[in-house]
């Protein structure tokens, strides 16, 4: 016969018919099932294993003579198509046990198969929207959230656990079907890095998206709603990732479904409670973008107002960056505000927006005083609007921020305000202490007791010894009891500010009472004596300011080489050089000529290390600035080290604008490089932070003498004269 040998090609899946079984591609065609319409279809098992062609007739072996002749005699109809099928071991009984039991080993193999795939993929990880993190609080349900014209609908802050997807499997105990939520961008032509940070190309992620989507032979798309279901199924499992490859066709769409947006953006969330890092906080943001992308489609929903403010704040909290972090607070700040324009805000819409605004707050330093306290004035009204006796104002998260925005506003107010406010908030601490369980009290113990320091130095100096016996009587029974670590350096950090009042020898038998507390933090500290003993290491450079001669190197030198044991990364580095550059600032104080020089030196490189390595320098800067003074003080300063030393002036200036040392330093500097206006200017501004007439009354006074001897009539100088009245002024205040 002249007939051409079949072609061969893989049998692969397609797609399932409404019959159940399978359309294979066999020697190049598409062949469906017709055993439905076969009226000698008995067995199920013929129709499983053995269906026929299009001409049941044709090309058919048989195992009778007969079957076999007949089959000679009649030359198949379509030769391309060759398909064998036993009809003796599918009609003999024999076979059928062989068959089923290969059938069933098949199907366990497929559900071990499945459940590897599940395993090899990221397990369920910590879902915690914003509303249920320990900053954050919890917004009721609007009317809009509850019912909408289609019936109930869920809102768009349930948590990830929670969705279900029609028609699928039901996760175990979701409490709310995700009806409603909608997702985040992927394969935005503009957003790539997102992309690739959400999806990456390695051999686990691929095998997961491959146990997820089945090859198909007609390479179609599939369909929004699939899609959508599958990436909620997907979202429910804790797999972000394939939901969002899943939904990726979706957003090639002309225009994108709102839920497609949502469950997106849920995906993202997810994802970046997951990671660490810009990694993260990139993902939080496309969180947001997503969100919005979501409310641009129905712009009165104000729980996705809700969802794209807190993606924002979580996106503040994942950056180390503070630039990042104030643009991320900012605009979830304008997030809630559109959100209150858009309805009325109840209780625990005031608490999450009083958190925000303490967030934004904290935030605010670098911008100075003023910044802050608005902010914190903010989050006062915000508390302010809740009812006294509401339930949410009970909450222990709830009293820590009230009593956290009473300290911050005494931070930033002056004289009797501060006092007054630290007054108040120290009462709230100690009706909040007497109610505190185990487990809270000693939180509040050393909140408590780093109110109390920073009160003292609103106080003279009777009434703050006054102030520090009482609330030694009060505290001591406690610090006794406690298990924790952080009362212990509270009070540590008191008694260096009790020292400091005292005499000398009565000041240095008051500082020896902090040795037995470090050795209790060292045995409590569960992780290591790391962070205790850098505390040590400050406490006795802080010892060694009451202390003289050969006692004073010695505790420096200590405090030296405990720092020079710890790990590399037992601390910041940024910390443990700053810290290091004070004891060789102090080192250098005590000696002379080329060791003088040398430890200056020291402290200044060590220093100007850390200030590269902070995100917050102002300190560092401090010392390196006080280290190439010291230098210029012994003709040992270069050209370079003296730009450096004007450039640290600059800062300080720049960054410094409330903080009395970092004013007094700069004008020590500008004195230094013989700019007497600038210094003079510069120990006003020390003065007004609250500098004391002991550090800055000198210093200003030569700066405004060689200011006078550099003009000619300085008596017709309009900035001479106003900074020499101040100075007057200053002389005879108490």
């Amino acid at each position: 016969m002249d007939s051409a040998a079949p072609k061969t090609r893989s049998v692969v899946p397609a797609r399932s018919e409404s019959n159940g079984l399978g359309v294979m591609d066999v020697a190049g065609k598409r062949l469906a099932s017709h055993t439905a319409d076969r009226p000698d279809a008995t067995t199920a098992f013929e129709q499983v294993v053995a269906p026929a062609l299009e001409d049941p007739g044709s090309n058919i072996l048989a195992n009778d003579e007969s079957a076999s002749r007949e089959q000679r005699a009649s030359p198949p109809r379509d030769k391309d198509a060759a398909v064998v099928v036993l009809t003796g071991i599918s009609t003999n009984p024999y076979y059928w046990y062989a068959w089923l039991v290969l059938l069933v080993l098949l199907l366990l193999i497929g559900w071990w198969s499945r459940r590897r795939s599940h395993a090899r993929l990221p397990s369920a990880a910590r879902v915690a929207p914003l509303d249920s993190d320990s900053t954050q609080a919890a917004t009721p349900t609007s009317a809009h959230d509850q019912t909408n014209e289609n019936g109930p609908a869920e809102r768009a802050d349930a948590k990830p656990e929670q969705v279900v997807a029609a028609g699928a499997e039901r996760i175990p105990a979701p409490a709310v079907p995700l009806d409603r939520l909608t997702f985040a961008p992927v394969g935005v032509a503009h957003d790539e890095t997102d992309r690739e940070i959400a999806l990456p190309k390695g051999e686990r992620s691929a095998a997961a998206f491959a146990s997820v989507v089945e090859p198909s032979d007609d390479s179609g798309r599939r369909d929004s709603e699939t899609a959508l279901n599958e990436a909620k199924r997907l979202l429910a499992a804790a797999r972000p990732e394939d939901a969002l490859r899943v939904l990726e066709a979706t957003f090639d769409e002309a225009q994108a479904p709102q839920e497609a947006w949502i469950v997106a953006g849920w995906a993202w969330w997810r994802l970046a409670h997951e990671h660490e890092g810009p990694s993260a906080y990139a993902q939080a943001n496309s969180a947001a973008e997503c969100f919005e992308l979501a409310l641009q489609q129905e712009p009165s929903r104000t729980d996705l107002m809700t969802r794209v403010a807190r993606s924002h704040l979580l996106a503040a909290q994942l950056t180390s960056t503070d630039a990042l972090r104030m643009e991320s607070l900012s605009k979830a700040m304008a997030c809630f505000e559109q959100r209150s324009r858009a309805r009325t805000d109840e209780p625990a819409d005031h608490l999450e927006l009083a958190q925000a605004a303490l967030q934004r707050a904290n935030a605010s330093e670098q911008e100075g005083v003023q910044e802050r306290g608005a902010w914190l004035v903010r989050a006062q009204q915000h508390l302010s609007a809740i009812p006294a006796e509401h339930a949410l104002l009970q909450d222990e998260a709830a009293k820590a921020m009230a009593i956290d925005v009473q300290l911050g506003l005494a931070a930033v107010a002056k004289g009797e305000a501060s006092a007054r406010l630290y007054r108040n908030a120290i009462q709230q601490l100690r009706t909040a202490l007497e109610d505190a369980d185990a487990a809270s009290a000693d939180a509040w113990l050393a909140k408590m007791i780093d109110a109390t320091r920073a009160l003292i130095k609103h106080q003279s100096g009777g009434s703050r010894l006054l102030t520090l016996q009482s609330l030694k009587v009060e505290v001591s029974p406690r610090l006794q009891r406690t298990h924790a670590v952080a009362p212990l350096l509270a009070w540590i950090n008191l008694l260096d500010e009790w020292a400091r009042l005292l005499p000398t020898r009565a000041a240095q038998l008051k500082l020896v009472e902090a040795d037995d507390l470090f050795e209790r933090a060292s045995r409590m500290n569960s992780q290591g004596p790391r962070g205790i003993q850098f505390a040590r290491a400050y406490y006795l450079r802080s010892r060694s300011q009451h202390e003289q001669g050969a006692n004073r190197k010695r505790t420096l030198q200590h405090a030296s080489a405990i720092l020079q044991r710890l790990p590399a990364d037992a601390l910041p580095e940024s910390i443990v050089k700053t810290e290091m550059a004070e004891i060789h600032l102090a080192l250098a104080r005590l000696a002379d000529g080329s060791v003088a020089v040398e430890h200056y030196g020291r402290a200044a490189t060590s220093a100007t290390q850390a200030a590269a390595l902070s995100t917050r320098p102002i300190m560092a800067w401090h010392c390196a600035a006080q280290a190439l003074l010291g230098l210029a003080e012994l003709g040992a300063l270069d050209g370079l080290q003296h730009a450096q030393m004007l450039g640290l002036a600059d800062q300080l200036e720049a960054a410094g604008a409330e903080q009395p040392d970092a004013l007094r330093t700069a004008a020590r500097i500008r004195l230094n490089a013989g700019e007497f206006a600038s210094s003079s200017r510069l120990c006003e501004a020390a003065w007004n932070a609250g500098a004391s007439r002991i550090e800055v009354l000198p210093l200003w006074q030569e700066a405004d003498a060689r200011w006078a001897r550099s003009l000619e009539h300085a008596n017709q100088d309009a900035g001479w004269l106003r900074l020499h009245q101040r100075l007057r002024l200053a002389s005879t205040s108490y």
